[in-house]
Parts: structure tokens; sequence; C-alpha cells
């Protein structure tokens, strides 16, 4: 599978799904530690079981299309499902079949496995979508929280930028809670305003600071506006993750541009002068505001996208509008 169709497919196949409620029916479920992994790295795979307690200690065949993975041991959690678990490195990308049994009882899991890292973000509760990579603001629910723990999902907790002083900034920016990691909105600035430039002053050293007080936190930024050579060296240096805001992406003279494209083209080519694309994903909006988008307006800006920018490693998405909700 390519990295461009694959990516498509991410974007494109936004799939709502529910949970379905464990209730006193015993179940498994096929859990893995990243919605995406990548071809040839190991990856946590496991299964979870829910349901009465069973009467001997439970064993899951794991397999993945027809060869054998582990025998996993289910041991007990706190919150009173089994869970047990082994290391898994997929030897292809594509589409992976995952199995297990355990007496009468089976689940099949399709897990998308990619060349290299990519990341499809969405803002809210993880069992919503099916595809995505990372979610924020964080559940508020150990529901939600297991759910996104049991997919791979990356829960990214909001931080504003807005603190006085670079020490408040870099606190608060290293420590995301029971998040794994942050989602720092809206870092910009107009550079001929005082006021703004010298708050990202304050923002880009911070960035430097909070990353080295916790590196194992994931950092997201939400860029607003245009990249100054200021903030793209302290992205390159300290962030994961960039998303790049082109919620205008539905006006055809956005910013003096003539199309869609054009529009695009002003982001992406921005973010590669400043050797930043392979950290950059496009933030796009979908609305019905000024006549809104069509679905294949956002097709063709989606493969406009994976086109013109393969290295970018994903998309974003923000849903906006005047008064509906979209």
């Amino acid at each position: 599978m390519s990295e461009a169709a694959l990516g498509l497919l991410l974007a494109a196949a936004i799939l709502l799904g529910s949970v379905a409620s464990a209730g006193d029916e015993p179940k498994l479920a096929i859990t893995i530690g990243k919605a995406l992994p990548r071809c040839g790295q190991p990856v946590s795979v496991g299964v979870r079981y829910t349901g009465p307690a069973p009467s001997s200690p439970m064993t899951v065949a794991l397999s993945n299309d027809g060869t054998s993975l582990a025998e996993v041991q289910c041991v007990a959690q706190e919150d009173g499902s089994l869970w047990g678990g082994t290391n898994w490195t997929p030897g292809q990308d594509g589409f992976q079949r995952l199995v297990a049994v355990a007496g009468d009882l089976r689940a099949e899991r399709t897990v998308p496995v990619v060349q290299r890292d990519m990341h499809f973000v969405w803002w809210g509760i993880g069992p919503d979508l099916k595809y995505i990579t990372a979610t924020t603001p964080a559940p508020t629910t150990p529901e939600g929280m297991q759910y996104c723990r049991d997919n791979g999902i990356q829960v990214l907790a909001w931080k504003g930028a807005t603190s006085k002083t670079m020490e408040a900034l870099a606190a608060d920016w290293a420590d995301p809670g029971d998040a794994d990691g942050i989602a720092i909105d809206e870092l910009g600035a107009y550079e001929h305003v005082p006021e703004q430039e010298a708050q990202m002053a304050i923002a880009c050293e911070a960035l430097g600071k909070a990353k080295a007080a916790n590196p194992e936190s994931f950092l997201a930024v939400w860029n607003a506006g245009s990249l100054t050579v200021q903030r793209a060296n302290a992205y390159r240096d300290h962030a994961d993750l960039v998303m790049l805001e082109c919620y205008l992406n539905f006006a055809r003279n956005a910013f003096g541009a003539t199309d869609f494209q054009e529009y695009l083209d002003q982001r992406l080519k921005m973010a590669c002068r400043m050797d930043l694309l392979r950290k950059c994903v496009i933030g796009l909006g979908i609305t019905e505001h000024l006549g809104g988008i069509t679905p294949g307006e956002l097709r063709t800006e989606i493969e406009h996208i994976r086109l013109t920018a393969p290295d970018s490693p994903g998309l974003a998405w923000f849903t906006y509008g005047a008064d509906e909700t979209v």
C-alpha cells in the first residue's frame, strides 16, 4: 500500500463507530499500542477480556494471517477486565489481520501498517473515529481514556500560550497530566505587532525548556498564520508534530489566492522552505459557511496535498461554521 493511498484513505474514510457495552456478556477485544504501526518496528498487541470472571486462568491464542504470534496470558486489571499482551513486528505494510481465540470466544482486528510514521489528528473522543492516531482534548471519562489506550491513540492535553513568563509556560507545557503529550493551540503572531512578537520569543524559548524537562511527552504545535524563521527553528528542534492551520480552504480567495490549491501551496511551500514539512500536517476546515466546501472539492485538496507534499506525515481536521454544527 502506497503512502499516498493510505493518506487518502485515512482522510476520506472517517468512519463513525460505536463502542458496544460489554454488560454481562463475555467479550474479547484486540488492543494495539500504536494506531498505525510501522513495518519492521515492534509494537505491543494484546487481548482484553470483559465479562463474567472465567473459571480458570485465561490463555488466548493470538495470530496474524494464520501465523501464530503468542499464547497470551490475561491477568486482572484495575477496571475489572483481564488483559495480556506481547510484541509484534509487522513484516510488511498494508492491512494486516490479527485474530485472538480463547475457547468459544474470538476477536478479529484489521491493522493498517505503514512505511513511515503518519498522523491523523482529531479533536474529540476516540470512539467516534476509526483511524485517528491522536485526539485532543483528553477524554474526560475512564472509558474514553481506556478506549484510546487500547487503540494506540495518543491523548494530547490542550495547552494555551498566554502565560506572561517563559518559566510559567515551560512548566505548564512540561506537564501533560494523565495524557501522552500536549497540543499547544494557536502559536503565532504578526511580526509587526510588538506585543505578539515578544510573546512568541518567550514561547519559542519555553518550547525547548519544556521538551528538555519531559522529553518523552509528545509535543504538538498548532501554528496560526505564517511560519517565521524563529518559530520554524523552535518547531524543528523541539516539536514532534506541527499542524499548519488551513481552515479557510473553503474560500477560493483566502490570503490573496485564486483557487484552493494556491492557498494550500502557500502553506506547503512555506514549510518546504523552512525544512519543516516532514513534521507538518495540514489542518483543513470543514464548513458550510459562505457556501462551504463540497466532498469533491475536499477530495481534490487531499489529493493535491498528498501528491505535492509526500513528505507531510498526515492531516488534521477542524469543523466550524457560523451557527451550524457540521
